[in-house]
């Protein structure tokens, strides 16, 4: 548990073969500062990805209402 560079907070469980397989919570972007992004989800990686297999949210800017999504294996279902 813990916070990210914009104090936005995470949960991450990790297990003996990999850091970081489940991540709950704020979802960053690549560069900082964040501006209004605000991406919220719950996400799985498999061992030795960066990348999540399956991931479940919603993105949302400051005006704009909450966009959902739901992905797996890297593609968006809608």
């Amino acid at each position: 548990m813990g916070l990210d560079q914009a104090d936005k907070p995470i949960l991450v469980m990790s297990d003996e073969k990999w850091e970081g397989r489940v991540h709950l919570g704020f979802m960053p972007p690549d560069t900082f500062p964040y501006g209004n992004w605000d991406h919220w989800g719950l996400l799985f990686r498999g061992v030795g990805s960066e990348h999540a297999v399956a991931g479940i949210g919603m993105t949302n800017a400051r005006n704009d209402p909450a966009e959902p999504f739901l992905s797996v294996a890297g593609k968006s279902i809608r």
